[in-house]
């Protein structure tokens, strides 16, 4: 018996939900605020925090990011490993900026009996393709706010706080090139 996709999708799911990370019944803001960086679409490959960046491992999670509309991004995680491709999950992401830093509203689609909440997350560009992606974590606030505008005003009221509660999720290379010959 295969057990490569129950083993990525535990792995992904455990990470998502293990962390400390800050989740939210609402956005920063609304998906119709700001229009979507095209520079952001394509084929990535994820490592954790810990890894190097190296192409050729036998295990590999990739990220597919793709336009929705002009404001949203979807969001594919896929497990490969041999021959075996595993679809691991679906999310929908938006952008929002606070003092012209742009943050990612994060929404898991696909899990079935659960109620979704948005996570939060930024990135740096480490290098021409790659980035290090960051996720906000639960010392921001245990408040959960009712309204986008609430927690917009919240986290610009304590934007140090916001800055100093992000903590590296892991790193994505574009694979584009590689993946899709």
């Amino acid at each position: 018996m295969n057990r490569l996709p129950l083993i990525c999708t535990f792995i992904v799911l455990f990470f998502q939900y293990s962390c400390n990370l800050y989740e939210s019944p609402v956005p920063i803001s609304e998906p119709s605020k700001f229009t979507i960086d095209r520079n952001l679409i394509g084929h990535w490959k994820y490592y954790d925090a810990n890894d190097s960046i190296d192409i050729d491992t036998n295990e590999n999670t990739f990220i597919t990011i793709i336009p929705f509309n002009e404001h949203e991004y979807l969001l594919r995680t896929l497990c490969l490993k041999d021959s075996s491709i595993e679809d691991l999950m679906l999310l929908k992401m938006h952008n929002s900026f606070i003092n012209k830093r742009e943050f990612f509203n994060v929404l898991v689609l696909d899990l079935p009996d659960t109620n979704s909440s948005w996570t939060f997350f930024r990135y740096d560009i480490a290098a021409p393709d790659s980035l290090i992606v960051y996720y906000l974590t639960d010392s921001i606030t245990d408040k959960k706010f009712d309204s986008s505008r609430k927690l917009y005003k919240y986290l610009k009221t304590n934007f140090d706080l916001l800055n100093r509660s992000f903590v590296e999720y892991g790193k994505l290379k574009r694979v584009d090139n590689i993946l899709f010959k």
